[in-house]
């Protein structure tokens, strides 16, 4: 209805829904009643895993939330672990309620889950050190490039450096002498840890345009959109760092289908230093091979001849012409974002009360 009364209207239409219809329609996440199951030798080498899952998805399936599910769940129930056999099995279930789909990495979550879940049950079942555990079938740098027997391919990760970094920081080592603190207290305490793998990429391509105006301000306009997860700062901090010019000068515009051509997911651009040089060498009136670029201004190599780029994009305009520039990435395949997570709480026996007093994260966001 948006888009036929902006047809209609020629101009831009929004619509906004209130709480109640929010409740009603919008899509909801993790609906599944798991079963697993994780074999072991006699050593306490993990085997084999299984997963059977009765997901409800609602009263229809949007979009394309069954192919994200099964891309993502199925490849990461091994986790960070050799496992040489996995088996998973989803069954959806339609229901009345409002439907299922992606949010917040959709089946990642619920796989990381499932197997750590899995281990803490296996140590406690054969008495044995959970962490001990986790080290022992942890896939070793020694056998990069490894190939999970349900598809993901991990190339440079460290999984046993995340481990130990978290331990560490979480000062892991004094629990038991923390723990008897709190039991004089009369208090509960607990600490527990889990590692996670996860797909990123998303997306096949992304696009932006990178544009500088008359003041030297230079403007992002990407495909994406920021609904929470800080790209704008993410964005700016990368296009600063590539421009080598003052993060204040940057300012990133998300999804404008006005003004974005296309767009599918995150990624940025700095074709527009091609574009910089042509015109810094028609300005300095020098070859472009002698032109150089750094900390927002071209140069002529060997000279302190130079122009900045504010100057440059009114030179452009003089000449009917915009100091931009575009590019579309395509992603050749997925990243693996991996780490681990350290927690601990205290617990009031009597209220039930829950303090978390130290939560350690160490993560490795993955370039491959």
């Amino acid at each position: 209805m948006c888009a036929f009364a902006a047809r209609k209207l020629g101009r831009p239409v929004a619509w906004t829904a209130d709480r109640a219809e929010s409740f009603l329609t919008d899509t909801q996440a993790r609906g599944h009643r798991l079963r697993a199951r994780l074999a072991m030798d006699e050593t306490g080498r993990f085997t084999g895993i299984g997963v059977s899952s009765v997901w409800r998805h609602g009263a229809y399936i949007p979009n394309r939330n069954l192919h994200v599910l099964i891309s993502h769940f199925a490849p990461m129930i091994c986790g960070v672990y050799a496992i040489p056999v996995s088996h998973c099995e989803v069954r959806g279930v339609f229901t009345h309620t409002a439907p299922v789909a992606s949010l917040r990495g959709v089946a990642r979550a619920e796989a990381a889950y499932v197997v750590e879940r899995l281990i803490d049950a296996a140590a406690r079942a054969t008495d044995q050190d959970a962490v001990a555990l986790r080290r022992m079938n942890m896939i070793r740098t020694e056998s990069l490039p490894y190939k999970t027997p349900a598809g993901a391919e991990y190339y440079a990760v460290n999984f046993s450096a995340n481990l130990d970094a978290a331990l560490a920081a979480a000062k892991w080592t004094g629990f038991a002498r923390r723990r008897a603190e709190s039991v004089a207290r009369g208090r509960l305490r607990g600490l527990g840890l889990s590692t996670f793998v996860e797909t990123t990429g998303g997306a096949p391509a992304e696009f932006a345009e990178i544009e500088v105006d008359a003041h030297g301000d230079i403007v992002a306009a990407v495909g994406t959109q920021d609904f929470g997860m800080g790209h704008a700062t993410v964005f700016g901090q990368v296009l600063a760092d590539e421009l080598s010019v003052d993060f204040s000068r940057i300012r990133i515009e998300f999804g404008d289908t006005d003004r974005t051509r296309m767009g599918f997911g995150a990624h940025g651009s700095r074709a527009m230093l091609d574009k910089a040089r042509q015109l810094a060498a028609e300005h300095l009136e020098a070859a472009e091979a002698d032109i150089e670029y750094s900390n927002g201004c071209c140069s002529i190599a060997g000279t302190d001849r130079r122009v900045e780029l504010g100057e440059l994009a009114r030179f452009a305009h003089a000449n009917d012409e915009v100091l931009t520039g575009e590019c579309e990435y395509e992603v050749s395949g997925p990243s693996y974002t991996n780490g681990c997570h350290v927690c601990e709480v205290e617990i009031d026996p009597d209220t039930g009360v829950v303090s978390l007093l130290n939560h350690v994260l160490v993560v490795d966001v993955s370039t491959r």
